[in-house]
Formats: C-alpha cells, structure tokens, sequence
C-alpha cells in the first residue's frame, strides 16, 4: 500500500470509530430521555385536568394497534402512581372521576413502550407526531429527541454535552494553574 492509501485508510477507521461513538452516546441519551419523559408524563397524568385533546389524542392511539417489540413495556398503573401492592382495578374503581386519566395513561404507556432503545436511529412510524405532541403539552425535547423530530442533527454537538465539557475543560485548567503556581513558588 501506498502512504496515500495508508493514510485515507486510517481516516476511514477513524471516522467510523467517530460514527460509533456517536450513536453509542445517542443511544444511551435516548435512554435517559426516556426515564425524563416518563417522569414529565406522570406528572401530566397527575394533573387536575388532562390537556383539552387529550381525549380525541387517547381515542386514536388507543384504535392504533401497538407493540412492544423492544421489552420496554411501561404500565399504565406507573404513569397513574398506583402502589405496586394495590389492585388497579379496585384503584380506578374508587376513582370513577379519573376515568379520563386512566385511559390517557393507558395510551400514553402503550406508544412508550414502542420505543426501544435504538429509537433515536430507528424511529417507528408515530414516534414524530407522538413528540411533536407532547411539545404542544408543554414538553420540552432533549437534543436526542429533536434529532428524532428533525428539529437537530446527529453531526450537531449536544448544548448540555458541550456544556458539561468546557466545565471540566475549565475546572481542569484552574488545577492546572494552581498545581503551576505552587511548583512555582
């Protein structure tokens, strides 16, 4: 092999190597988005009064057939607080007031539970709408999220990562400074 073809095989390597530890870290924001959504949409859940098209959003994901592909299924009963020892039945009979909950919770965990953990690459065919959906509700998107959207690019540096970066960066540089200083005096 040539030097050139050397050379543009490692730039090759390299840039694979670049790609895979991308989607590594994309994967595991995906991950703990998931876990922030899920929190937000309890919370909504909680709430004293669902948004106004709630009923209409539940009504159409509940007639659109679901599937758990990936083992991330999420229970309604999470999504509604109900106690892991209790009945939910017997827990939503007692709340016939939160029937409309009950069945918003229910759609909402079946679409969660679509989601795997590659749902940020490999996105199913209502993952778009469902988040365009919950940023109507008041969410707000994590940067692996508004990649799925389209709303930023996976080539795009994540703010919070950046962020977190040029802290250590910073914080790194100030030892550095003070280690100088005191060999200095």
């Amino acid at each position: 092999m040539t030097p050139e073809e050397d050379a543009e095989r490692a730039a090759e390597a390299e840039a694979a190597e670049a790609r895979r530890q991308r989607d590594d870290r994309l994967r595991d924001d995906w991950t703990a988005a998931r876990e922030v959504r899920r929190t937000w949409l309890a919370g909504l859940v909680d709430s004293k009064t669902l948004p106004k098209d709630a009923a209409r959003w539940t009504a159409a994901t509940l007639l659109t057939p679901m599937r758990d592909y990936y083992g991330q299924r999420i229970n309604a009963t999470d999504l509604l607080g109900v106690p892991e020892d209790a009945d939910a039945a017997e827990w939503a009979r007692k709340r016939p007031g939160k029937a409309g909950h009950v069945a918003f919770a229910f759609a909402l965990a079946e679409v969660e539970s679509g989601f795997g953990r590659y749902g940020w690459s490999m996105p199913a065919a209502g993952t778009v709408p469902y988040l365009n959906q919950l940023v109507a509700w008041g969410y707000t998107l994590s940067h692996v999220e508004q990649i799925v959207t389209g709303a930023a690019s996976a080539a795009d540096e994540d703010p919070a990562a950046v962020e977190a970066t040029e802290a250590l960066d910073d914080s790194e540089n100030t030892n550095q400074d003070a280690e100088a200083d005191a060999a200095a005096e």
